[in-house]
């Protein structure tokens, strides 16, 4: 890793800007400001359930800065690029979710007989509100920084007791036992709604609590929250709101994006005939709570198999089709490394001139910012990270990185009309020197080329890697398992996309005149993978799987060149290029000789 030479004042001005934004904005407490009395219950109207009725403690969270952002955040980051109606917020979803929750926890009550303890629905609907309130920017974009993130956070006492796959839940949770604003708004509500009970008996029990739901882990996170009869209660409302990843749970958020998504972004249109038969009927299902839901031992809970099954096949689909499609993964693989290389800027100049709080701080202030803000930012930082690369200090291979990270805010202002063209312009090309295959956009309107690294090109040449190695088979799939699951959370670290980037970048130098390469890396392959590898037992399963319908298009990487290639010579030396490049990187993780 590089470290920049502070000194000169560049790097400390935007570093102090972004902590005082978090502080100002985000941290201080704002109890002179909103008085808790002066507050009512309020109604609003939401376009797919109607009316919601918004008790008086709700109301006053959503008149925090830190939760009102949420209305400045796009459900779905950039997906209105090309699905135009996709532009409602986290806010409007947060509420959709905390009125879901409240049906079924009466539905509960009412039909089901479950003991409901007397202040389950306030934190029921305090945690469903705030079950985003860490959710960056860019949407689900940064979850393939998540690692990078949590690590920064690891000296915090309670991160070490879990490592949250997404990242706004890693935030979320800081948010809750660190922000100053939220912590003082929770106990304002605790004291003034008499919240306390024979288990929840403090403030600070109260909000470990409502994180410990938020957080969807199964076992205490908090030592004072180990007691039985307080881990069922938060089984059962955490099942209530999210899921146990070997459990189950009704899952209200997903409930409510996948009806809320649909209605806004058009995605009924997106599925064949029969799927849109099969999605009406999902969603008539799911809007009027009309599923059965099944309780294990009283705290867990999860829904009849029929609606379920019939509900991840759809979503199946619509992540493929829309979520990680090839235009999201192309725009969040961007941002994904835009946002990477910001925060390690950001992270290396805290290390030298700021205490660890003040170094998170200024790393909450940049993720926590509205959309169009953060690309500002974005842009500021890597302008001058790229302006005075000169006092940058470590190898060539970072500092070019950071440069070329810089020169891709250019390609970001030009995604919707790449979008335009990308998914009707995807070619099939071949190499025969390597007998190897790409996917390949010419992008001609602007001069340039993206070659994709699919998933199926991935399989062919893990195969190769390993028809040059002794390892065992069971081995090397272990191996495979623990860099997807390491990808999934932290992927430019694990992949070393910078060396990466910069052997290709110097084999073109050497026979390719005036061609410059920027690589991404595409989060959504190792969340779909990783999902999955439960049912991959062999290897030839691995193979038939990148290979399959399902994967066989996924990007794995995208390749920007910015020039068009030109000849047959010049695609096919380039594609040689990487295919070494790639085979190359793989082959020290198989490079394992039997002692036998």
């Amino acid at each position: 890793m590089w470290k920049p030479i502070i000194g000169t004042g560049i790097f400390e001005g935007i570093f102090y800007d972004l902590v005082g934004y978090y502080e100002y904005r985000f941290n201080r407490d704002i109890g002179r400001e909103v008085k808790y009395e002066k507050v009512s219950d309020y109604q609003t109207i939401d376009p797919i359930y109607d009316k919601i009725y918004l008790p008086k403690y709700i109301r006053y969270l959503m008149l925090l800065p830190i939760t009102s952002r949420l209305s400045e955040i796009r459900q779905l980051a950039h997906t209105y690029l090309f699905l135009p109606g996709a532009s409602h917020s986290r806010l409007e979803h947060s509420i959709g979710v905390m009125y879901r929750s409240t049906k079924i926890l009466k539905k509960l009550k009412r039909e089901y007989k479950l003991k409901i303890e007397q202040n389950d629905e306030l934190i029921i609907q305090i945690a469903s509100l705030l079950h985003d309130l860490g959710h960056p920017a860019w949407g689900h974009a940064l979850d393939g920084i998540t690692g990078y993130v949590v690590d920064l956070l690891k000296e915090l006492k309670f991160f070490h007791l879990f490592s949250p796959k997404k990242l706004d839940i890693a935030i979320t949770i800081y948010l809750l036992l660190e922000n100053e604003q939220i912590k003082r708004a929770l106990e304002t509500c605790y004291y003034r709604e008499k919240a306390n009970d024979q288990q929840l008996h403090t403030p600070e029990k109260f909000i470990k609590f409502i994180a410990q739901i938020i957080a969807e882990e199964e076992f205490p996170l908090f030592s004072d929250l180990s007691d039985k009869d307080i881990l069922r209660r938060a089984h059962l409302l955490t099942t209530i709101i999210g899921q146990y990843e070997k459990r189950g749970g009704v899952n209200t958020d997903r409930l409510d994006w996948m009806i809320r998504d649909s209605h806004h972004a058009g995605i009924l249109k997106k599925l064949s005939d029969e799927q849109q038969e099969q999605f009406i009927q999902f969603m008539q299902q799911n809007k009027n709570d009309s599923f059965q839901i099944k309780c294990h031992n009283g705290e867990y809970l999860d829904i009849d198999q029929d609606f379920k099954k019939l509900m991840d096949s759809l979503r199946k689909k619509i992540y493929k089709i829309v979520y990680e499609g090839l235009e999201r993964s192309l725009i969040d693989s961007l941002l994904t490394r835009l946002a990477y290389t910001v925060i390690d800027i950001i992270s290396q100049v805290g290390d030298q001139i700021a205490s660890y709080s003040t170094k998170i701080k200024a790393v909450m202030g940049y993720l926590l910012m509205q959309d169009f803000l953060m690309k500002e930012y974005t842009n500021r930082i890597l302008s001058i990270a790229k302006g005075y690369s000169h006092l940058l200090m470590g190898d060539d291979k970072y500092r070019e990185f950071v440069n070329k990270s810089a020169n891709l805010i250019d390609f970001f202002d030009y995604l919707p009309c790449i979008i335009d063209v990308l998914e009707n312009n995807v070619q099939r090309i071949h190499n025969p020197k390597i007998n190897m295959s790409f996917d390949c956009v010419n992008l001609d309107v602007y001069d340039k080329t993206i070659l994709i690294v699919s998933s199926q090109t991935l399989s062919e040449i893990l195969k190769r890697v390993l028809q040059n190695t002794k390892m065992k088979k069971e081995v090397a799939l272990t191996n495979i398992y623990n860099l997807i699951s390491a990808s999934r959370s932290d992927i430019y670290l694990t992949l070393d996309i910078p060396l990466l980037e910069y052997n290709i970048q110097k084999d073109i130098n050497e026979h390719i005149h005036n061609l410059n390469c920027h690589v991404l890396a595409n989060y959504y392959f190792f969340r779909r993978i990783d999902s999955d590898f439960r049912d991959i037992k062999t290897l030839n399963d691995l193979y038939r799987y990148l290979e399959g319908k399902d994967m066989e298009k996924t990007p794995y990487l995208f390749i920007i060149f910015d020039r068009a290639l030109e000849s047959d010579e010049e695609r096919n030396k380039v594609t040689e290029i990487i295919f070494n490049q790639i085979f190359m990187y793989f082959l020290p993780i198989f490079h394992q000789i039997d002692s036998k």
